[in-house]
């Protein structure tokens, strides 16, 4: 089964659009498997998060999210994803981690919602099928373990020379997500039918 690595961060709009688009190529393409791969894009952010000032997103954003029928504004707040990103580790080991995304993507781009907050981020971690007591004591209590996991995928994304998120990532060969989803699936379309691109 070709494994497609995806570099990405839940403040990232575009990578809002990559989880989008991975519903359809499971859907169209199951022989593929993605491995999300967290990566921190604005480590320096306050834990608390910044207030933001405007709503409206690019234009050329917006048509990339209307692709894949998607309506993006930004939300109120720029929140600090490193607990976030954390958590992925913690409902990967509960066999979750398409129910986290999804349920985080939402609660942030949707709800607009401080994904940076514990409490907050445990209430989301419920919706996802996950325990929320469970993983607030976890992040408390063994918060550097998944520190350690983050780190070791930051790693690799040096090593994969990533430099904009989302990535995606097949052997050498790698697209970022910021283009069209026609774009993106041509790539996608290569390696299930393949398992290597050119």
């Amino acid at each position: 089964m070709p494994d497609i690595k995806v570099y990405f961060d839940y403040v990232c709009p575009y990578c809002l659009i990559a989880n989008e688009n991975a519903h359809r190529f499971l859907l169209k393409y199951p022989t593929v498997h993605f491995d999300w791969k967290p990566w921190e894009i604005l480590p320096g952010m306050p834990a608390e998060g910044i207030v933001l000032d405007f709503g409206s997103v690019s234009s050329a954003l917006a048509r990339l999210a209307e692709e894949v029928g998607l309506w993006i504004r930004a939300p109120p707040i720029q929140p600090n994803s490193h607990l976030a990103l954390m958590g992925l580790f913690y409902a990967d080991e509960h066999g979750k981690s398409e129910q986290y995304n999804d349920a985080v993507f939402k609660a942030l781009w949707n709800e607009e919602e401080n994904i940076g907050e514990l409490q907050t981020l445990s209430r989301i971690v419920g919706k996802a099928g996950l325990d929320s007591a469970e993983f607030k004591r976890k992040m408390e209590i063994e918060k550097e373990r998944y520190v350690d996991k983050l780190e070791e995928s930051e790693r690799d994304a040096v090593r994969d020379n990533i430099q904009l998120a989302p990535t995606f990532v097949f052997g050498e060969k790698q697209i970022v997500g910021n283009v069209s989803a026609r774009k993106v699936e041509k790539f996608i379309k290569r390696v299930a039918a393949h398992d290597e691109i050119d």
